[in-house]
């Protein structure tokens, strides 16, 4: 399947790992872009620690929903809020300890106390991925790369019309490729707008093709919000293939250099937080 250009900022993501955690990228990029996606290994995010800063972090009824799951579900769980601590505190300038993550009504992960920035988070086999953005909503989604998507029923719930049209035209292989990119997009695009899978994903669609990517009718038409920007992009972690979608919506703020490296901004985020104390 032919690449296709992404907007900048959602065409690539940083491979991090707790031990050399990419901070001064991640602040790199959102300074140029206003947006940054990481992704780790699930193996280097675990932790054995309940004591650890990504699980202080959590509260209210994240912390209650993480105490509920299962070992290896808790386990995931912990990885993948490790992770985004780590992204919200390295574009702070700060510890992932001195961060409270819950998430707001649509369920989308959050800072409390900070609403400057949007947050997204993904997790399929061994990947773990995060996305933050100071320019308005953002989601992000991955999935192996070789996932099969092709039975009838799932296709039709995934595709628009159109979309099952320029489907038949294809040959198998890109026509597979284009299913898993076609999903994480989708999934993107959802979880930036807060529905989640609760949207039809045959409500709105992309082409399979090699131009730039853009929201379509179901009959192929393009959308009218030009505000949307999307990415879709292939990554090997850990010795597997994975695709990745990233989906934003700009509200017109520009990328805030003020929010991500001035230390006072920190420095006052964390005085709303805990006040004049340290952080826990």
């Amino acid at each position: 399947m032919v690449s296709t250009p992404a907007a900048p900022g959602l065409d690539r993501s940083l491979a991090v790992t707790p031990a050399e955690g990419g901070r001064d990228a991640i602040r790199e990029a959102l300074a140029r872009h206003g947006t940054a996606l990481v992704h780790g290994c699930l193996a280097d995010w675990e932790t054995a620690d309940q004591d650890s800063p990504a699980i202080r972090a959590l509260r209210g009824r994240d912390r209650e929903r993480y105490l509920a799951l299962p070992g290896a579900a808790r386990a995931r769980f912990a990885a993948s809020r490790r992770l985004l601590a780590h992204l919200v505190a390295a574009a702070l300038d700060t510890r992932p300890g001195e961060l409270e993550l819950g998430h707001d009504p649509t369920g989308r992960p959050r800072v409390r106390g900070l609403d400057e920035i949007c947050l997204s988070l993904s997790h399929t086999g061994r990947l773990l991925l995060a996305g933050l953005t100071t320019r308005g909503l953002l989601g992000v989604d991955a999935e192996a790369a070789d996932r099969a998507l092709r039975s009838r029923s799932l296709v039709r719930q995934l595709c628009t019309p159109w979309e099952l049209g320029e489907l038949a035209l294809l040959p198998e292989a890109a026509g597979d490729a284009g299913l898993v990119r076609l999903w994480t997009l989708k999934e993107a695009y959802t979880k930036a707008i807060g529905q989640g899978m609760q949207f039809p994903f045959t409500e709105f669609g992309f082409g399979f093709g090699d131009g730039p990517l853009r929201l379509l009718l179901p009959d192929g038409r393009p959308g009218a919000d030009p505000a949307w920007s999307f990415g879709s992009f292939g990554l090997v972690s850990g010795g597997e293939a994975y695709r990745v979608s990233a989906a934003l919506l700009d509200e017109g703020r520009a990328p805030s250099p003020g929010l991500v490296l001035d230390a006072e901004v920190a420095g006052a985020v964390t005085a709303a937080l805990y006040g004049d104390g340290p952080g826990p």
